[in-house]
């Protein structure tokens, strides 16, 4: 006899915030079969090898906070269960295609399936494709009426990609102590290649222009045509060579579900880039350029497939560098390359890392792969004589992720209202302010929490305690720093950072849902920490040299 059915489970919400028996199996199942997805994603893409435009889709992407595929799958798999299939009086979906699938994969009825809000996703569709075309020739007219083409046809160039986003300021935005440390050693082949991302500070990235146009930067505007940019649009919507069944995974059919992402215009602002990252490099070649080194912040974004794809092709004598000047990720799965995308040469030749520790991590798909230490060229000052403070007792930094920001401020303002006595500072990521996460409005914003916007290595030293989670770079600082570290496993992969890092568990501690955290806060808010000197600086952090820093040049 069948059980009755006893709750509803909507898909289409973060995994955390499962029904509990479904999280712990999603966990579960999303560790077990992280290899086989990749080892899926290299049958299905044989025939694509040479083809820039799958590797600029979504379902190649592996980007987690970009592509839904791989959670869709793990789904399946769970839905395949007749133990928790019987449980269940109802799911909700994002798209009929993942309805469709669940049907035919697991013969659930489809009158219990809903399907989200499907004009709102449509009306979100259309306005980011407004957004990114008129964003991209903004700033091709920007840059073409108030910044001066420079001259570069004489000289054996490196050029090292950088981003502009809505952040104000003169220095650099990913490498302002890095371009002080060129300027002082006057090398003139060096220039940085920004990529401007779409923001509303239009005011910023016309000051960024003509701040740039003087110094060291050659702009990718100066060498493509509007034509390139509406060609590569045009170039995005063809996608009907890639509308076919595709291989079973784990004996799921998940054609439907493949299709309907690869026809997602979620990322088209970065494909767009990604093109004309590509037709950049092609263009160099065009004109003459001699580039003798290549240096991509790399991500293993799309942006970043464009421009490596492009130098490998264009300039196979070149020295094809990917720098990654972040810390280790388990969570962000595209940061960790794969031997397929080797073939198809849409990474870099070598992967500069800042550990000897992450060179195991990062080797996980592809063993061959080419890793070379760097310095941390914008975490010198972590190597500075830290003198401790205790001003803090609790920090809680934000990521940068929506996503993840949301579920960090909730857990810590529900241990707050549960203990009025803690007090706490809150420290937003630069890349995304808190109003848009958050109203600071909260009668907690007035007694109990203060948004600090310090200096994060001033903040680390004077925090007992830090609070935080996801992909950012504070996590393993915080540990530098000597700080106790809440951390919140609100991701599956939020295990392999134990795993394969050499972090002490005295220091470190999960914490499994906002009750735990309220617990332990209320703990600890009685206890003071006494922070000694830690070596952790060593292990994750390298030190610029007169030896290393010539990888850039």
């Amino acid at each position: 006899m069948k059980k009755k059915a006893s709750f509803f489970w909507d898909t289409t919400l973060d995994p955390i915030d499962y029904p509990t028996r479904i999280k712990k199996k999603f966990f579960k199942e999303s560790i077990k079969h992280r290899k086989k997805f990749i080892i899926w994603l290299e049958k299905i893409s044989k025939s694509y090898t040479q083809e820039i435009d799958w590797w600029l889709k979504l379902p190649t992407s592996r980007d987690p906070y970009k592509s839904k595929l791989f959670k869709n799958l793990i789904i399946l798999k769970i839905l395949k269960e007749k133990k928790i299939k019987f449980q269940l009086n109802g799911i909700k979906v994002e798209s009929k295609e993942f309805k469709s699938s669940i049907i035919k994969n697991t013969s659930f009825d489809g009158k219990l399936i809903k399907i989200g809000n499907k004009k709102e996703k449509i009306y979100q569709n259309l306005l980011l494709i407004i957004k990114s075309v008129l964003y991209i020739l903004i700033t091709f007219f920007l840059v073409n009426i108030f910044a001066k083409k420079k001259s570069i046809k004489n000289l054996k160039i490196t050029l090292i990609d950088t981003f502009v986003d809505h952040r104000a300021g003169k220095n650099d935005t990913i490498y302002p102590n890095f371009q002080n440390i060129l300027n002082k050693r006057n090398f003139k082949h060096v220039f940085f290649v920004p990529t401007f991302i779409i923001n509303r500070n239009l005011l910023n990235t016309l000051n960024k222009v003509k701040s740039y146009s003087k110094s060291n930067y050659i702009f990718k505007e100066h060498f493509i045509s509007l034509s390139d940019i509406f060609r590569s649009l045009v170039r995005c919507f063809k996608q009907k060579k890639f509308c076919k069944n595709y291989k079973n995974f784990q004996g799921l059919d998940c054609s439907m579900i493949l299709i309907n992402e690869i026809k997602s215009k979620n990322d088209l602002f970065n494909e767009i880039v990604a093109r004309l990252n590509f037709i950049f490099v092609k263009n160099l070649k065009k004109k003459g350029i001699n580039v003798k080194k290549s240096i991509n912040r790399f991500e293993n974004q799309s942006v970043d497939r464009g421009w490596n794809l492009g130098f490998r092709t264009f300039f196979p004598e070149a020295k094809v560098l990917g720098y990654q000047g972040y810390l280790y990720y388990p969570q962000l799965n595209n940061q960790t390359p794969v031997f397929y995308e080797e073939k198809a040469k849409i990474i870099p030749n070598s992967l500069i890392t800042t550990s000897k520790f992450f060179k195991k991590p990062r080797r996980e798909f592809y063993k061959k792969l080419k890793i070379i230490i760097g310095p941390s060229v914008e975490k010198q000052s972590i190597f500075k004589n830290i003198k401790f403070k205790y001003n803090y007792k609790f920090v809680l930094a934000l990521s940068g992720i929506k996503l993840v920001d949301k579920k960090l401020l909730e857990w810590t303002i529900y241990a707050l209202e549960r203990n009025k006595k803690i007090k706490i500072i809150i420290k937003p990521h630069p890349i995304l302010p808190i109003h848009r996460i958050i109203n600071v409005k909260n009668k907690i914003f007035k007694k109990q929490a203060r948004v600090s916007n310090e200096n994060i290595n001033k903040i680390l030293e004077k925090t007992q305690i830090l609070i935080s989670s996801g992909p950012t770079g504070i996590i393993l600082e915080s540990l530098a720093y000597s700080c106790k570290l809440f951390y919140l496993y609100i991701d599956p992969n939020d295990v392999l950072l134990t795993k394969n890092l050499p972090l002490s568990r005295s220091m470190f501690k999960f914490i499994e849902n906002k009750d735990s955290l309220s617990r332990y806060m209320n703990i600890s808010n009685l206890k003071k920490l006494k922070k000694k000197p830690s070596k952790l600086r060593n292990y994750f952090f390298t030190k610029i040299d007169s030896k290393n820093i010539n990888i850039f040049i």
